[in-house]
């Protein structure tokens, strides 16, 4: 019987990582496309976005590793920030809590097995 495996992590400027370990040689890479959404500072926690059955259904899709701006560039909604002034247009994006969200599928785990996740680089900022 296969569980399934949720995650969630709760970045404020981007997420970097790509692989989870799971016995001596078996990895699952996690990059590629995530579902990010935005909230209120402090909001996330408070309305337990952590929980599978609150995850919001109007995210965009993003790839990661990536940046929050770089997934909203590539969703049209802020405008080039590496053009002219263009990234004063984005300065909203530091005032709000980006949760990054995925599902996959792991084997059962035993009780005295460990399951590593492995961060490639993470923001100073971000939280799992």
């Amino acid at each position: 019987m296969r569980k399934r495996g949720v995650f969630m992590v709760l970045w404020t400027l981007g997420v970097h990582f790509s692989l989870l370990a799971l016995k001596p040689g078996e990895i699952i890479d996690l990059s590629g496309a995530w579902i990010m959404k935005d909230f209120p500072l402090g909001k996330g926690i408070s309305q337990k976005l952590y929980l599978p059955e609150n995850w919001p259904s109007d995210g965009i899709v993003c790839p990661v590793p990536g940046t929050v701006r770089n997934a909203l560039l590539l969703a049209g909604q802020i405008p080039n920030p590496y053009f002219g002034y263009d990234n004063e247009k984005s300065l909203w994006v530091e005032e709000r809590e980006w949760w990054f969200y995925r599902k996959f599928v792991l084997d059962p785990v035993k009780e005295e097995q460990w399951v590593d996740l492995i961060f490639e680089g993470t923001s100073f900022q971000g939280r799992v």
